[in-house]
């Protein structure tokens, strides 16, 4: 300090002290020091800042306001000041840190002014608390890294010029641009569904203040030309002083459309098989009555023409109930009788028919993987799947190419089966592939639909694939598809793995037992007027004694009231409400020993064969011959 007297310092107090009184009211934090750094004065805002009191402030060196490495630094600083007049901080603000009483570092602003009073040099500080200000430039900074990171893109451009003015890099990585490619793009350049004019007519609300959003879908193109699904929400910022700019964020949103056009394929095949299932049902009640009839009129029809009639007449109806079946089929109500095979075996005892089918032109070969795990498969109906496949396969191919059959075990999981349609599980996977000309993309999602079809009139009829469809989900698997135009398609069928070792006895059981032509007295129950009357002259002309009833209901008062019923004879779906099966389990309340026939034209949950093998109900299934009627009469 300058060799001053006491009173010339006692009078440099004081000047400060009144000078002190005009800094109270100043919300900055104001210090004074001496030439060896020791606080002459502090204004109340240093102490609310600092957190010490005046009096334990003053007569103390600055360094206790400072944390290291200012602390160590600041006496060197003074003297090298002080000799030379050389200094990096007086005059010229700049940021530091101070040190509360806390011991709490934070940031400040600094500012440092020299001057001179009665002689003596001091050093005025002005300082401002930064610890806000820093935290949100943090914080934004933080918020900057997290957006630029986004998997959202984000773009932000000029209001009147629509140049790009900031992207974030998710941006860039999905469109494949560099920051100086895109930074010369506008969003017109990216999303080809739009032209200047219809962009700026979107834009407009957002120029009027008349919404504070948009959002809308589209697609953005990448550099390489590929597309992608994108949903948009675009707003307006006047952030920037200079000039109003759009602020535009980016959902990809392709996967999830993906995902919701197979929904929306699933839930849509699954209402054409409804109506599909209730149209065949009917349809399968009228060739009963017709083919009957038919039948009937045979055992009284004598002349050579009207017996050629006759059989064009049965030969067509006989049609009908297969082109039913194929409806039945693809709405997974058919009527299955599953056996555990392996599938190897029915493909290799298959090879001969399918060269057959495929012609000269077209090889065929074989993947068949060996430990195939065994499964519980119609095996009509799957060899009926796979000859199908193999017939579109070759028509795929005119000019010839390859047809490959191949089998392997899988166990579908999350990440690798993506399809609405997958299920969970073991499956044993039959895959038919060609080398033709492939499926156009708009017709994949409609090609297991019945009667669609992309071959002409005489080539199919659209129920190939759609039976294909009905029965592999009435297994309990699932088909998938794959193609691409001009290099060939493949069709996978994912059966349900047997897990039981047990084997079903595929040896017809029918030899067990024994024809009985035996007189029964029949509680026929059927809702349908005509095949009611069809039935009755069947079972009459078979020798039986029949009372009817038009529904369960009916039926149950008919049974209480007449005894020495023999068989009760169901219908299973009836317009009154309640099943054959809700019947049958009630009549065997009142007699466990009855014996219950019951018959369907197509499968459902109502007809689950272990719930008719637990009561002891036999079934007949729709259309059926007279024949047919007598046997299963007999066997009960």
């Amino acid at each position: 300090m300058p060799n001053t007297s006491s009173n010339e310092s006692s009078n440099v107090v004081a000047r400060l002290s009144d000078i002190s009184v005009v800094l109270d009211s100043v919300d900055a934090a104001v210090i004074t020091i001496d030439s060896l750094g020791n606080i002459l004065e502090v204004n109340p805002a240093t102490e609310r800042l600092f957190g010490y009191p005046k009096d334990e402030m003053l007569g103390n060196n600055v360094k206790m306001l400072m944390p290291a490495p200012y602390r160590d630094q600041h006496d060197g600083f003074m003297a090298d000041h002080l000799r030379t007049g050389e200094s990096n901080i007086i005059g010229v603000g700049r940021q530091v840190y101070g040190l509360r009483a806390d011991k709490l570092m934070f940031p400040i602003h600094l500012a440092v002014g020299k001057h001179t009073l009665d002689d003596e040099t001091l050093f005025t500080g002005i300082i401002h608390d930064l610890s806000y200000q820093t935290a949100q430039t943090e914080d934004s900074t933080r918020l900057g890294q997290i957006l630029d990171e986004s998997l959202n893109e984000i773009f932000v451009f000029d209001a009147s010029t629509y140049q790009f003015t900031m992207v974030s890099r998710g941006a860039m990585r999905n469109l494949g641009y560099s920051r100086k490619e895109i930074m010369s793009t506008t969003p017109i350049d990216i999303i080809p569904d739009h032209s200047v004019e219809s962009f700026e007519a979107l834009i407009k609300p957002l120029l009027d203040n008349t919404q504070q959003r948009i959002t809308f879908s589209t697609r953005h193109q990448r550099k390489d030309g590929s597309f992608y699904d994108v949903d948009v929400t675009l707003s307006l910022s006047k952030s920037n002083i200079n000039a109003a700019e759009f602020v535009a964020i980016i959902d990809d949103v392709t996967e999830k459309n993906k995902l919701l056009k197979m929904m929306h394929q699933s839930q849509k095949l699954e209402s054409v098989g409804q109506l599909t299932g209730g149209i065949a049902h009917d349809f399968n009640n009228l060739l009963t009555v017709i083919s009957g009839n038919l039948e009937l009129l045979e055992a009284v029809v004598s002349t050579p023409l009207h017996q050629d009639i006759l059989k064009d007449a049965r030969d067509a109806s006989n049609m009908g109930a297969r082109l039913t079946n194929r409806l039945l089929a693809f709405a997974s109500r058919s009527s299955l009788t599953p056996q555990t095979i392996n599938i190897n075996t029915l493909v290799l005892d298959m090879i001969e028919l399918l060269r057959r089918t495929i012609g000269e032109n077209i090889s065929l070969k074989t993947n068949l993987a060996s430990e195939l795990w065994t499964t519980k498969v119609d095996v009509s109906q799957l060899e009926n799947s796979l000859l199908n496949l193999t017939i579109n396969a070759r028509d795929a191919m005119p000019e010839g190419g390859r047809l490959t059959v191949s089998t392997n075990n899988v166990t579908t999981d999350d990440l690798e089966y993506t399809s609405s349609n997958t299920l969970l599980g073991d499956f044993v996977k039959v895959t038919v592939s060609d080398t033709g000309h492939g499926i156009e993309s708009d017709n994949i999602n409609e090609i297991f639909e019945p009667f669609y079809t992309t071959k002409t009139e005489k080539l199919g009829t659209g129920l190939g694939l759609s039976m294909v469809y009905g029965f592999v989900r009435q297994t309990g698997g699932f088909v998938d598809v794959t193609s691409d135009a001009d290099r060939g398609s493949a069709f996978t069928l994912y059966i349900p793995r047997e897990h039981s070792n047990c084997t079903q006895n595929s040896q017809n059981q029918e030899s067990k037992y024994l024809v009985s032509k035996k007189s029964k007295t029949i509680l026929l129950v059927e809702d349908e007027d005509g095949v009611r009357k069809l039935t009755r002259r069947r079972l009459e002309k078979l020798g039986h004694s029949v009372i009817e009833a038009r529904n369960g209901y009916e039926a149950l008062e008919r049974f209480k009231r007449t005894e020495g019923i023999d068989i009760v004879f169901t219908d299973m779906v009836m317009t009154a409400g309640m099943t054959g099966y809700d019947l049958a389990k009630l009549i065997y309340g009142i007699e466990p020993k009855i014996s219950v026939l019951i018959t369907s034209g197509y499968a459902s949950e109502l007809l689950d064969p272990k719930k008719l093998d637990k009561l002891g109900i036999s079934l007949l299934r729709k259309p059926y011959s007279i024949k047919d009627l007598e046997h299963q009469l007999a066997l009960i």
